[in-house]
């Protein structure tokens, strides 16, 4: 990996200063204070006019960016004294343009920011790795003195490799925040995961967990694919020279991150001749500091001693208490479109047909308690024949849902282990449809069939299993446990019960965990196949993340989406961005959670 893509440079001779303030540091009686909005959490650092610093403080914003701004600032302003008209605030992060003119701030670039802190701090480092919630940034910094120079990258197409990625993964392998801080990279054989792609990292980590490898191999290998994404693509060819500073929370919380970084950091340095003292361990050079968080506030600081005391003036809190209570639902008019529903008795209706478990809007196709034919010899209810009116389609038969039974006969048991959640269906030799049951997967394929095979149990008592298959992404590894008659591909799986249920029917649409499916039929075969193998935009695993994120039940997102009176508009196709759409929505306020997550 290590030798890809790069060039070799030489270390640099002599030992880089601290390079000069853009101006001369001008006098002022009043505090400086930095804030850090971030994607997903706030910081700030409050210092005297001489830069002695006062205290900071560094919490989740959970999307409420300009809630947590107001927080801080209050806080301030009775813990440390800060002062409108008096004192000065400087904004960086990428909540920063709406939030700081609402209270006098300046915004300062992020990257800046974290340079004019780092030259302050360490004026040897030659090289800075900073990981925040939903970016990546690199600074190579090179000559010295008034020559000193430093070149920027940024990750900007993609989450793959940031903070985001790192916990979603965790959290789809059902491992705590406390426990992935102490989890290690040293002396674990490693698989190979996604780096440039978060959302194809989450599903190469569900493939190997149903496969057997455990959750300490796999976080392992997250922290590889970390690495290599920035070493590969954020350093575009040059070599990082020590002295090394890691900064952002991913690299302060993670152990096994920080061991990821010395390992290849340390292996880049040998392969490229880099000239390291004998008497010094290469990990040395490596450094992560404690306040490795709050640097880019730091650097507010700087670049605000540096300027004239006139700019960034702290103007209170009115203007963003405003914002907050009424501000956001003035502009939420102007922009954005309606709900799911025009009127009150649209939704009624629409509820009142859908709502019921089994119904599908085709009551229209009973009459006197007994379906009629559709003029095609099914009862299917499509509403084609005898005079009625076109409705909705509807099986043969209810379909069955969660429950105990009081009896079954001789059943075939049928299995789908997918990604998200588990499945399972009793049928009679008949192809009547008994028993169903449903879980969300715990992540171990062995533990999700333990869990249904109980509810089947329970449900077919003593009657006889004539024959089970399996489906799913889990089949491969459950065929030989469970003793499995028939593990069948998941394609032909989907089409034989659609053609069964619905004989006429022409397309499936299999929307699922972690992918999305279309199936063409024609004359009762599959004639086309499409796999959604480019991004998780609008499949379960995105829809689950999203209400994660806001902190939201996934029974409630429903209601909560036909209640919303409005909703924004959401860019279309890749999900990475489409999450940062969210995010920018709630950093805004305009929209309330409601209608975000389901305006696509």
């Amino acid at each position: 990996m290590a030798g890809e893509g790069f060039i070799q440079i030489q270390p640099l001779e002599g030992t880089p200063v601290l390079a000069k303030p853009a101006g001369e540091l001008r006098p002022s009686t009043g505090k400086i204070c930095g804030l850090d909005v971030g994607s997903t959490t706030c910081k700030y650092s409050i210092a005297s006019a001489a830069g002695e610093l006062l205290g900071q403080a560094y919490e989740r914003h959970n999307t409420k960016q300009a809630e947590k701004v107001l927080d801080f600032l209050t806080r301030m302003e009775t813990q440390h004294g800060l002062t409108p008209e008096v004192d000065r605030v400087f904004f960086t992060g990428s909540g920063a343009g709406l939030i700081a003119p609402l209270v006098g701030g300046k915004v300062i670039q992020e990257v800046v920011a974290v340079a004019a802190a780092v030259e302050k701090l360490h004026p040897n480092v030659r090289f800075v790795s900073e990981i925040g919630g939903e970016d990546m940034k690199t600074i190579f910094f090179s000559g010295t003195g008034p020559s000193k120079s430093k070149q920027v990258l940024m990750q900007s197409a993609c989450s793959g490799g940031t903070g985001t990625f790192i916990e979603k993964t965790a959290r789809k392998l059902d491992i705590p925040t406390e426990q992935l801080s102490t989890m290690g990279y040293d002396g674990y054989t490693l698989h190979k995961i996604s780096s440039k792609c978060g959302i194809f990292a989450e599903a190469d980590s569900n493939t190997l967990l149903k496969a057997g490898v455990s959750v300490e191999e796999i976080i392992a290998s997250l922290f590889e694919a970390v690495v290599y994404q920035n070493l590969a693509t954020l350093t575009r060819g040059n070599t990082p020279l020590p002295e090394i500073l890691l900064l952002g929370g991913p690299n302060l919380f993670f152990k096994g991150l920080q061991e990821a970084w010395r390992h290849h950091l340390a292996k880049v340095w040998k392969e490229r001749n880099v000239a390291i003292p004998d008497d010094r361990d290469p990990a040395s050079f490596i450094r992560v500091p404690d306040a490795a968080l709050y640097y880019a506030a730091q650097g507010c600081i700087e670049v605000g001693r540096a300027d004239s005391p006139a700019v960034g003036v702290y103007q209170g809190t009115a203007k963003l208490r405003w914002w907050i209570e009424e501000g956001q639902y003035e502009e939420k008019k102007k922009i954005g479109r309606g709900g799911l529903w025009t009127d009150p008795a649209e939704l009624q209706g629409f509820l009142e047909r859908y709502s019921k478990p089994g119904g599908n809007g085709s009551e229209a196709a009973k009459s006197n308690g007994k379906e009629r034919s559709n003029g095609n010899g099914h009862s299917n209810g499509n509403g084609n024949g005898n005079g009625h009116a076109q409705v909705r389609r509807r099986p043969r038969m209810q379909l069955p849902i969660l429950g105990k039974v009081s009896k079954l006969g001789p059943v075939v048991v049928g299995c789908d282990f997918g990604s998200t959640t588990a499945k399972a269906v009793c049928m009679s030799p008949d192809k009547d449809l008994l028993f169903s049951c449903y879980a969300l997967s715990r992540g171990n394929p062995i533990d999700d069939a333990k869990s249904l095979f109980r509810q089947v149990r329970e449900a077919v008592g003593d009657g006889e299993i004539l024959g089970l298959a399996i489906t799913g992404y889990g089949k491969d590894l459950l065929k030989d446990i469970l003793g499995a008659d028939c593990p069948v591909v998941e394609t032909i799986a989907h089409a034989s019960a659609g053609l069964h249920y619905f004989p006429d029917a022409d397309c499936i649409c299999d929307v699922g965990g972690v992918d999305v499916k279309i199936m063409i039929l024609n004359n009762g075969a599959v004639t086309d196949f499409r796999l959604n193998s480019q991004c998780s935009s609008g499949n379960g695993a995105f829809l689950q993340g999203v209400a994660e994120r806001f902190n939201i039940p996934m029974s409630e997102m429903a209601d909560g989406a036909f209640r919303a009176k409005a909703m924004p508009q959401l860019s279309m196709g890749c999900g990475v961005f489409l999450q940062s759409d969210i995010a920018r929505v709630g950093r805004q306020r305009r929209f309330s959670p409601g209608c975000a997550r389901f305006s696509r």
